[in-house]
Order: C-alpha cells, then structure tokens, then sequence
C-alpha cells in the first residue's frame, strides 16, 4: 500500500478491530478510513465495490472474512470479475485480490470451517494462491496486488499463529511455479497450504525408517505447475497428494490426474490421495479432529511405500531378495511351460488326468490310500476339522499351530470345533502336555476328538518333529481314542533335512497334507490324504465350501512338476537359511543361534531399541524384505528364489541397518 496508492483494503472488521484473526492491526492507524474501509455484514455487496473499483483502475483486497462466506460472492467474483477481461475483448482488467480463509480446527462448526479453495480453482479467469507459510503469505499477496487478472488468496486460519523468517525487503513469489520444500527419492508428497508443514513432519518420520520423500509445495492451485509435479513423480514412482478440502472434486483429484496423465509409465503404485471426511465440520472437537487429514500422511506415506503386513502398506519399487515366505517363489519358465501343456478334464467327475496322476503320487509319497487336490493348506486344515471332529468338540494343537493363527477363526467359523491351545518349544509339545490336555469323559466338558501336529513348525523356526517324539504325542492319542492329523505344509523340508521318509513321518496320522507353494514352487494348491473313507467325505466338505473345480489339471500339473523336481533341492534353501543365520548372529542387537535353524526359517529376536516393524521397513527401503512378527521378532525364509547372492546382498543390508 506504500508503493501503489490504487490499492486499498475493505471488509468487516478490517479496520478499528483489525480483523478477527488480527492479521491486520496497525494499517487503519497508517492508512487511514479512506483505504482501510470497514464495511457492513454485506459480503455481495462490498464484492461489488471491489470489482467495480477494480474496473475502474484501483486494485482493492476485498476481505472476506471465512472461506465459507465466499458462497455470497460468487456472482461477483465469478460471472463479474473472471469473465470481464474475456467478454471485453480484453478491454476490461480486474485487478481484484479476494483474501479469505480455509481450513477446520478452530472448533467454529460447519459453516466457519470449510476448504472452498476447489471450487474457484475450477473458474477460468481467476488466479488462485494458497501460502504454505509466513513467508509465501507476503511474497503470495505482492504477487497478486500486482497481478492484473482477479486473484484468490486462500490463507490457513491455523497459520495465523505460525512464525517465520520474513524479509523487510520487497519481494514477490511468482505464480505457477511450485517449490519443491524437501528433496527425496522414494515417494513424492504434493501438498497445499498448512499441509505442507504435515507433510514435512511425515518426510521426517518417514526418513527414521529409511523412506525419502520429496515434500512438493504448488503455491498456487491455478496456474498449477505440472511440470514439477509430473517430473518428480517420474522420479520417485510414487505420490501422495493431501490437502484440506474434500477429495471428490477436489484439488486432490486434479493434482493427481496431472500425475496420473503426464507419469502413468513411471508409476509403480496409484496415486494416493488424503483429504478432509466427506462430511460437514462438526463443531465437537474430538469429531473435528476426525475430519482433518493431519495424522493420515506419514501412515498412507508408509503405505504407499510399503507393503501389506508390515502396517501398511503398496511394494517397493524393487525388492531385490524376497525373504518374506516361500510363497512368494515364482514358477519357473519350465513349470508354467509343462503347466500349459497339461491334459485337463472334468475334476469333479475325476476326468482330469492331471489332477488324478497329481493325487495318486501325493498317496503314494505319503502311504495313504487316497488323496485329494485342494486350493489351499487352509482348505486342507479346515476340511480335515470338520471330518475328524464334530461340532463342539475340540482339538489339542500347538499355540502357535496355523488354524489357530492364520486361519481367520476357521476352526470355529466353518467346523465349529473348539482348540485347545497348549505349549511346548519350537513348536513342539510332548506327552506330558497332551495327557493334561485331554479333556476327562464328562457331560460338562467338550470330548476331545483329535491331535494337531505341524511339521516343521512354523512358528518354531521351521523346526523338526523328532520321528521319537511324533511316534509318542501319537501314541498317546490313540490310547484315549483320537484322529490325529498333521499338517505338512513344509513337511518336505523336514524330509530333506532328515533324511525320513514321508510316508514314515505320516504313518502316525491319519490324515496329512503337504502344499505345492511353500518351498516347492508351484503358484497354487495343496493335497489332502487319509483313508479312502476319509477322502471320500473330505470330497463332500470340499464340494460343499466351494473348492471343487472343473479343469483344474492346468494348476495341479504345477504340483506334479513341484514333486518331480523341486524337493531335493530344498536342501539348498537349508544351507542358505544357515548362512543367512550365520551372518545375522554376529550383528549388534541381534539374538540368534545359527545351530537352532534345521529348515529353511530363520527368525531372530532385536534386544536393542530398534523395533522389528521399523526394522523391516528399513531392510525393505534396501530392497530386501522380510516379515515383523510382533515387536521384536523377525522372519525371514529362503526359498528357490533365493541364491547364495542373494543372501549376501540380505546380509549387506541388515549389516546397514543392524549397525548398533
């Protein structure tokens, strides 16, 4: 106002009070009534003044005083101001700034509280500017009292309280140029107006696990600058966009369709966006916080980084040694060649020649009569419940056995069976632990009907039941008149790494299975064995849950060539698990005794302040992956995926992030 005297400022309460906010205290006493005019409760009417001075040759700051109230001025502001200079010829310039607010959180209830910035952002003709901060504030507001288009400054009412470095001196922001507010390589976050300073709280916590975000500040939502935006998105692969007004047709959306259009071959993961609660702003305070995205950013951050499981999260853009499970193997080019190949036929009319030679080499490896092919292990768990138990009555497992776990309650759900949990090392339990487990003969207790056994335990580090021991547990079983049934779903791991037979581990249970996708290779699928009798009633259970399939022998030829080529070589999993093992126990914070692992599972505990969750997400911002389960234990699990090189390349990275 000291350089140009054609502007002049008007509103309520701009002048003796100052405005609500006080952000204008001090000017009346400068500049006098004649430029610092307070008007009456007539927000189209002041507009009017305000575009009509414009007009005319002055550059008036029409002070609305919330965003909200911007709804009463939309004819001025957008049939008058932005249409004038284009129904004019270009005659007409309308060098009008319209300063008003955004943003919730100052408990002021649904009709204070609003982001309107989208919809005049959608207007052609109008400028719109949102300042991050107090310095974009001053250089933001030149720019527009000198710009000679209708400009619409949108300021954070949370800002008012923010303090920062300023310079006296004159200086301007231009329009359509974005700032990038952090550098990063890992994930792009776009965000406007007060959400730059969260998104720059996120980068932080977001760096402590080893995610670098570039934080991208746009200053202005139109002009927008798209290359910016677009070229750091190519550069990271990923991007979040957050801002304080709604999603749907909002900034959000159009920030993340530039991305999305000018980044598409670039993007590993969809465009993640974070807005306010598609709901009006209560007035409650623990409801309004609800409303606002500010602790959405560092989590969606991770999740747009990270993936499932581990809180979060969207894969990383490479995961160089993928140490998660041995589910996650890829077949190889011959097994999905022989997998094309394969004869197929109807499988429920056992006319499926594949899945047919599939079952009988499954009965034939593990003794049994009979077997069945099924989709899943868990399908193969849940179906053997149902045969060998009846509802209500109740199974003695391992706590850390897998239908207790990882099977989504199934044994209650779909058998209606209760387990009973009981422990033991490793995995493992002993007699003494299941002749206190089984339940006395009585009408008040549930009757025990069956014994679990897991081998090799997961949850005990791929551990091995002793031939001694599974021949006790079951003994014991069928003194008190039991089923007994094993889940093998590494049960190959423990036959390699022993040197038993499979049939000899399975002649103690009645039934068993064994899964084609964990170490063996194959994308889908497990068999379930027994007697004939038990088969058959299996086929009911599994025709009844929706598992019966029709030619199902192009994934069952995946089990076929599993059997006929990827057990021997299971053995290279062990020794790699062994030197994975070898490598971690002598790093700082890391317990582990190499001699525990027998299988293809390592797990090891963190005694330091480094958490298992943190710890993952930082192997995984090195490209290596591995599984938290809980906060202090970590899993990794070799498969043939998995190389000599490939645990070095682990090792290398765990020696970066387990550096005391």
């Amino acid at each position: 106002m000291r350089r140009d005297p054609r502007v002049f400022l008007i509103g309520e309460d701009v002048a003796e009070a100052g405005h609500p906010f006080k952000t204008l205290v001090g000017l009346v006493q400068e500049f006098g009534t004649q430029r610092i005019i307070d008007t009456p409760i007539s927000e189209p009417g002041y507009a009017g003044i305000g575009v009509g001075a414009a007009m005319t040759g002055m550059r008036p700051i029409v002070d609305v005083m919330f965003g909200d109230f911007i709804t009463l001025t939309m004819d001025q502001m957008v049939n008058q101001a932005a249409k004038a200079h284009y129904m004019s010829g270009g005659k007409i310039k309308v060098p009008i700034v319209f300063r008003t607010t955004l943003g919730a959180t100052r408990r002021s209830a649904a009709q204070h509280s609003q982001s309107l910035h989208a919809w005049v952002s959608h207007v052609p003709g109008l400028k719109v500017a949102l300042p991050s901060g107090p310095y974009e504030a001053k250089g933001l507001m030149k720019t527009a009292i000198r710009d000679d288009s209708p400009v619409v400054i949108f300021e954070d009412k949370m800002m008012y309280r923010v303090k920062g470095p300023v310079p006296a001196d004159d200086y301007t922001i231009p329009f359509g140029v974005a700032e990038v507010k952090r550098a990063g390589t890992d994930v792009t976050i776009v965000a406007t107006s007060s959400m730059v300073a969260v998104a720059l709280g996120a980068a932080k916590m977001l760096e402590e696990i080893g995610i670098s975000a570039e934080v991208i500040d746009p200053r202005t939502t139109w002009p927008l600058d798209k290359t910016t935006l677009i070229e750091s998105a190519k550069k990271t692969s990923r991007a979040i966009v957050v801002d304080e007004g709604y999603e749907r047709y909002g900034t959000t959306a159009e920030i993340a369709s530039v991305i999305a259009e000018g980044a598409f071959y670039h993007l590993d993961a969809p465009v993640k966006r974070i807005g306010a609660m598609d709901v009006p702003v209560p007035f409650s305070p623990v409801l309004e916080d609800l409303t606002v995205p500010i602790g959405e950013v560092g989590v969606r951050g991770r999740e747009n980084t990270l993936p499932e499981g581990v809180r979060t999260m969207s894969a990383p853009a490479r995961i160089d040694v993928d140490l998660y499970s041995d589910t996650v193997s890829q077949p190889t080019a011959d097994m999905r060649r022989f997998m094309c190949e394969a004869p197929v036929g109807d499988e429920q009319k056992f006319e499926d020649p594949t899945v047919n030679q599939l079952c009988e080499m499954v009965a034939e490896l593990l003794g049994k009569e009979a077997a069945v092919f099924m989709p899943s292990g868990t399908m193969c768990n849940e179906i053997a419940l149902r045969v060998h138990a009846r509802h209500g009555e109740e199974v003695i497992a391992h706590r850390s056995a897998h239908p207790i776990n990882s099977e989504a309650g199934g044994p209650a759900a779909l058998a209606g069976v209760n387990v009973r949990a009981i422990d033991g090392p490793r995995g493992q339990f002993d007699v003494a632990a299941v002749e206190a487990a089984i339940r006395p003969r009585t009408r008040h207790a549930p009757r025990t009907r069956l014994l679990w056994v897991e081998q090799t335990s997961n949850h005990g580090g791929g551990s091995i039941w002793p031939l001694a021991r599974i021949e006790a547990v079951t003994a014991v079983a069928r003194r008190h008149g039991l089923a007994t049934h094993m889940d093998g779903a590494r049960l190959m791991n423990a036959v390699v790494a022993s040197g038993i037979s499979a049939r000899d581990y399975s002649a103690f249970f009645d039934s068993v299975w064994i899964d084609f996708t964990k170490g063996l290779g194959a994308p889908v699928g497990a068999a379930l064995a027994g007697s004939r009798e038990f088969i058959d009633e299996a086929w009911r259970c599994k025709q009844q849950m929706g598992g019966a399939m029709r030619q199902a022998g192009i994934i069952a030829a995946g089990g076929v060539y599993a059997l006929r080529h990827n057990v021997k070589r299971l053995a290279e999993d062990h020794a790699n698990a062994r030197r994975l093992a070898e490598g971690l126990a002598g790093l700082p914070g890391v317990r582990l005794d190499p001699a525990t692992i027998e299988t293809n599972i390592v797990f090891f505990e963190l005694t330091g302040e480094l958490t298992a969750p943190v710890a993952v997400e930082r192997l995984l911002a090195r490209g290596v992956r591995m599984g938290a389960s809980g906060a202090r234990l970590i899993r990794a699990v070799t498969h043939l995926d998995i190389d000599a090189d490939g645990i070095e390349r682990a090792l290398a990275a765990a020696r970066e992030v387990f550096k005391g």
